[in-house]
């Protein structure tokens, strides 16, 4: 059965004149109200506390490594939500390459009413350091989110402890509705902050203001990304890429990326978060990389061997989420030629899936980003022009 929400209208003036804030999962007086008699004296997590539910809800991919003792957390777009009532919150964070001016992450902390893109950016210089996340509230009751913008393949990043000055309550549930985000550079924000002629750095890349995340904000939704830049569905520019066995539709099983680009060689179960709308945008990255370059029957091959990892792909989203429409996004080009005439070709009970063309790079005059990327101007249409597609696929 088709779902029916309410989308938000005119997403690019929500861009354009600042974004309202929306609760992603219950608002702050609802969480004030929580009766502090029943909270626990707990204030600090660490170890395996880590992965109580009952004092943190983790967003996205994130794997618990017993022996270190730390909660590992690869994609863009993963991290945490915690209430506590106190005036301050810390972490102690560990991330390789802090100390390189293009690589070293950076996160988004929003406070209470505050939803990713709002909220305040911080980075770290030093690959073992305790950050504060926020210091200086009212004493009371609040909910912090912490949320992790740049690549998996930028910094391998993990969280050894949570500390607040009071004591924490039960997160806020997850919002029921959901949206998986997989693609490559054009869905992770690759450059979107920054201007044309740049190079890209982390700096200058935010996942939290690219569309896919935009269309997860705008209906109000739980998300996970599967996204590298550089990577495709099949080839792409990861050094790891191996032929074609390493590679997003690879990575879709997996925990995560490091930042020597290799998979984590630990199996993620795919219905641990069950989408309700997966937005893809892939296959430049296989064009560019490896199918282009190529001539005469190879690349005749070649196509064939794109189109036919596109039905996989789409067929297995399917198998495992029947119910979810999965919209494949593409800006016109040669991937999308292909992956259009490849779901054309299946069966006819994958009506659940739209391809659809979105914005290029600069078109309408819109601003350039970093390193020749889409702006967040582009980002913005191009978020509408996917919500547009799934209000009117719910209301057929």
């Amino acid at each position: 059965m088709k779902q029916r929400f309410f989308l938000l209208p005119h997403l690019l003036l929500l861009f354009l004149f600042s974004f309202i804030a929306c609760d992603e999962s219950s608002t702050t007086s609802a969480v004030a109200s929580t009766d502090e008699s029943t909270a626990s004296s707990v204030s600090a997590l660490s170890e395996t506390l880590l992965t109580d539910s009952q004092y943190v809800r983790w967003i996205g991919r994130t794997y618990y490594d017993a022996e270190r003792k730390q909660m590992f957390f690869y994609h863009t777009g993963t991290g945490f939500t915690v209430t506590f009532v106190g005036t301050e919150l810390s972490i102690e964070l560990l991330a390789t390459n802090s100390g390189s001016n293009y690589l070293r992450p950076y996160f988004l902390v929003s406070v209470d009413e505050e939803v990713a893109p709002e909220g305040s950016v911080i980075t770290t210089y030093e690959p073992d350091t305790t950050l504060t996340l926020v210091q200086g509230l009212e004493y009371g009751v609040h909910q912090v989110t912490f949320l992790k913008r740049s690549e998996p393949i930028d910094s391998e990043t993990a969280i050894k402890s949570i500390v607040t000055d009071g004591h924490l309550l039960p997160p806020s549930s997850a919002p029921d509705y959901k949206v998986l985000i997989i693609g490559g550079s054009g869905i992770s924000g690759h450059g979107d902050i920054g201007q044309q002629g740049q190079a890209r750095t982390t700096a200058n890349s935010d996942s939290l203001q690219a569309f896919g995340y935009l269309v997860a904000r705008s209906m109000n939704a739980d998300f996970q990304f599967v996204s590298a830049s550089g990577w495709g569905l099949k080839w792409g520019y990861n050094p790891t890429n191996d032929h074609g066995t390493v590679n997003i539709r690879t990575a879709f099983d997996t925990v995560g990326i490091d930042d020597n680009e290799e998979l984590i060689d630990i199996p993620y179960d795919p219905l641990l978060f069950v989408p309700d709308v997966v937005v893809v945008n892939i296959g430049g990255n296989d064009f560019s990389a490896y199918i282009s370059k190529l001539s005469g029957t190879d690349l005749i091959e070649a196509k064939a061997l794109f189109r036919g990892a596109v039905t996989e792909f789409v067929s297995y989203l399917h198998e495992l989420y029947p119910d979810a429409l999965v919209i494949w996004t593409h800006t016109g080009s040669q991937n999308g030629t292909e992956a259009q005439a490849a779901i054309g070709d299946l069966d006819p009970k994958h009506y659940y899936t739209v391809v659809l063309e979105i914005k290029q790079v600069g078109e309408d005059g819109d601003p350039i980003g970093a390193d020749n990327h889409a702006s967040v101007v582009t980002h913005a249409r191009n978020a509408q022009i996917v919500l547009d597609a799934i209000q009117a696929f719910n209301t057929d």
